[in-house]
C-alpha cells in the first residue's frame, strides 16, 4: 500500500497516464480487486472524481426533491430519519491499490416515512423517482421489485452510488455512494502533484 509520503507521487503518476489516455471525461467504471489497474490508475481515476464532500451535497439535495415530490404528488408525509442509519467503509473491494483512508463509501442517513404507497399508485411512484434520479445520474436499474407487499427500485449512478426506493408498511429512501477522496486528501495530493505544461 502506498505511504502518505507517496500518494502525491501515485497521482502525479497517474494524472500523467490518464491525460496519455484521455477518454472525453467518461467514467471508466468501478474496479475490482480482480482488474489489472494500477495503483496509479487507481489514485489518477479518484483524482477526477468530485469529492465526497461534494457528491454528499448532490445526493442530499436530490433526497430532498424526491421526499418533497412524494408528498405533493402520492401523499407521502412525516418524513423522519432513521437513528443510526449512516456509516462509513473504506474502499478496498473496488480499489485495492488505494490506501486505507483515502477513498471513502458513505451510507448516508435513511428516510422514512409511515405513509405506505399502494400498489396502485406503484407505477407513478416509480416514475416519479426515476425521473428525478435519472437528471441526476441515476440511469441504471438495479433492481425492480412489484409485489404488492414488497415495492422497491434500486438505481445506480456512474460513480457506483446505490439509490434505493421502496415501500411495505413504511416508504424509505436510502442511499450509499460510490468510492470519492475526501476534499482535504485531494487538495494535498493535487497541490504538489498537478503535472504543469510548457
Amino acid at each position: 500500500m502506498p505511504t502518505r509520503t507517496s500518494l502525491a507521487a501515485l497521482v502525479a503518476a497517474g494524472l500523467l497516464l490518464a491525460a496519455a489516455c484521455d477518454d472525453g471525461g467518461q467514467y471508466l467504471g468501478a474496479p475490482t480487486s480482480e482488474n489489472t489497474m494500477t495503483n496509479q490508475d487507481q489514485y489518477a481515476e479518484l483524482m477526477r472524481r468530485p469529492s465526497i464532500e461534494e457528491m454528499i451535497s448532490r445526493y442530499e439535495t436530490l433526497r430532498e426533491q424526491l421526499r418533497s415530490d412524494l408528498t405533493q404528488q402520492l401523499g407521502v408525509v412525516s418524513w423522519a430519519k432513521q437513528d443510526g442509519s449512516p456509516s462509513r467503509t473504506e474502499c478496498v473491494r473496488e480499489y485495492p491499490q488505494v490506501r486505507p483512508g483515502d477513498a471513502e463509501k458513505r451510507h448516508l442517513d435513511t428516510w422514512f416515512s409511515p405513509t405506505a404507497i399502494a400498489p396502485a399508485d406503484w407505477e407513478k411512484a416509480k416514475s416519479i423517482v426515476s425521473q428525478a434520479a435519472g437528471a441526476q445520474g441515476f440511469t441504471k436499474t438495479k433492481l425492480v421489485i412489484d409485489r404488492s407487499d414488497d415495492l422497491q427500485l434500486d438505481l445506480a449512478d456512474s460513480f457506483g452510488a446505490e439509490l434505493s426506493f421502496g415501500s411495505t408498511k413504511n416508504t424509505i429512501i436510502a442511499l450509499t455512494t460510490g468510492c470519492h477522496m475526501a476534499a482535504e486528501v485531494k487538495k494535498q495530493a493535487g497541490s504538489s502533484s498537478a503535472p504543469t505544461t510548457k
